[in-house]
C-alpha cells in the first residue's frame, strides 16, 4: 500500500506515522488522531494553511480545544524533530493530565448507565468514550417520555450487554481486538436508533453548544439562520432550502420538545413511509444481531463484525434514504445467510473428522 502511494505521489511529501498509536502513547486516547496528522501535513507544507490559522480554528470551534490543540503542535513536532516525540511517548506524558484529559463535557447519561457502560469497556480505552457519547445522546434523543415506556437508550444498552458478553466467551479477555464486536454494534445500533426526524433536527439546531459556536464565527455583526428544506415544502414543489432567522427558536425548542410524541398516534410527521421505516429498523437489526450472537465462533468473528457494520449504509433522506434502505435489507439478509452456511459447513467438517477419528 505505501508502495502504491509513493508511485503516485511526490517523494518529498512522504512522511508516514501511527496517528492513532502515537496520540494513545501522548494523550491515553486516540481521538486526537486527525489534528495529530494535520499537524504533521502544515509542517511537511503539504497543507498551505498557517499554522496559527489552524490553532484558531481549532479555538473557534470550541471543542476539547486544549486537547486538539496539544495533538496538532505534536503532529507538527513529529516532522520537525521526530526524536522529541519519541521521547515524550516514552516517558508516557506530556502535560498534565487536567490539560489534556479527553472526555465528553456534558455527559447527560444517568449514574446507572454510565456504571453499566464502566462494567463493558476499560475508562483508558478509548471505546469507553464512544460508548458514553452514544449514551448521552440516546438520553437527550429521546427526551422525557411517559412512565413505564420504553427508551431508545435501554434499548440499545440491553443490545451492547448482549454483545459484551457473547464476544467476551467466544474471543477471550486477554484478547487486543476483543471489542471490535462491541464497537461496531454500538455504534450500527445507535445510528439506527437516533435517526433525525424533525423533532431531532429541531434539538440540533437548538443545541447550545452548536449555537454559541455559530455566534462565535458570525461575530458581532452577523446573522444567524437556518438554512433547512423540509419535506412538506419539497411535497409542495419547493426546489431550494430556506432560510429561517432566529426569531424562529422558541417554535424550533417547543418542536424538540414535543419529540416524546414520537411514534405515536399524535406524531403528526410519524406517518411518512422514511419515519415508519427508521422506526422498524432498529428492532429488525437487534434481531439479526441476536441471530449473529448464537451462531459466533472465533472463525466467523470478523464475517460478524462486516454484518454488524452494515448500517452504514443507511444515508441520505427521503427517497435516497428509502432505496439505500432497501440495499441495506439485501446485503443484510446476504451476509447472515452467509455466515449460517459457513456454520453448517463447519459442522460438516467437525463431524466428519469425528467419524474418521471413530
Amino acid at each position: 500500500l505505501i508502495k502504491r502511494i509513493a508511485d503516485a505521489t511526490r517523494s518529498q511529501a512522504g512522511f508516514w506515522a501511527d496517528a492513532a498509536v502515537i496520540t494513545q502513547d501522548l494523550f491515553g486516547s486516540t481521538t486526537t488522531a486527525n489534528f495529530f496528522v494535520v499537524g504533521m501535513a502544515v509542517q511537511a507544507g503539504c497543507l498551505p494553511i498557517e499554522a496559527e490559522k489552524v490553532e484558531q480554528a481549532i479555538r473557534l470551534n470550541g471543542v476539547s480545544v486544549e486537547p486538539n490543540l496539544a495533538a496538532f503542535r505534536w503532529g507538527r513536532a513529529q516532522i520537525a524533530d521526530a526524536d522529541a516525540v519519541a521521547r515524550a511517548r516514552r516517558q508516557g506524558s506530556v502535560a498534565e493530565p487536567s490539560e489534556l484529559e479527553v472526555v465528553p463535557t456534558q455527559s447527560r447519561v444517568s449514574a446507572e448507565v454510565a456504571r453499566r457502560l464502566a462494567a463493558l469497556v476499560s475508562a483508558d480505552r478509548p471505546l469507553a468514550v464512544e460508548l458514553l457519547r452514544y449514551a448521552s445522546e440516546l438520553e437527550a434523543w429521546g427526551g422525557v417520555l411517559r412512565p413505564g415506556r420504553r427508551r431508545a437508550i435501554a434499548t440499545w444498552l440491553a443490545g451492547v450487554e448482549r454483545v459484551a458478553r457473547a464476544e467476551r466467551a467466544v474471543v477471550g479477555e486477554g484478547s487486543p481486538n476483543r471489542d471490535a464486536l462491541l464497537g461496531a454494534v454500538a455504534a450500527a445500533f445507535f445510528k439506527l436508533l437516533a435517526y433525525k426526524d424533525e423533532y431531532e433536527v429541531a434539538r440540533l439546531m437548538t443545541d447550545a453548544d452548536a449555537t454559541a459556536a455559530a455566534r462565535e464565527v458570525a461575530g458581532a455583526r452577523g446573522r444567524l439562520a437556518w438554512r433547512l428544506h423540509p419535506p412538506i415544502l419539497r411535497a409542495m414543489g419547493v426546489r431550494k432550502k430556506i432560510a429561517i432567522g432566529t426569531w424562529a427558536t422558541p417554535l424550533v425548542r417547543l418542536l424538540a420538545r414535543l419529540r416524546g410524541l414520537r411514534g405515536t398516534p399524535f406524531d403528526v410527521f410519524g406517518y411518512a413511509e422514511v419515519r415508519r421505516l427508521e422506526r422498524i429498523l432498529p428492532g429488525e437489526y437487534e434481531a439479526a444481531i441476536d441471530r449473529v450472537l448464537a451462531l459466533l465462533t472465533r472463525e466467523n468473528y470478523a464475517s460478524a463484525i462486516a454484518l454488524a457494520e452494515l448500517p452504514d449504509r443507511v444515508r441520505g433522506y427521503e427517497q435516497i434514504k428509502l432505496a439505500r434502505i432497501a440495499e441495506y435489507r439485501e446485503a443484510m439478509a446476504r451476509a447472515e445467510s452467509e455466515l449460517r452456511s459457513s456454520q453448517r459447513a463447519d459442522r460438516s467438517v467437525v463431524q466428519g473428522l469425528d467419524r474418521k477419528t471413530e
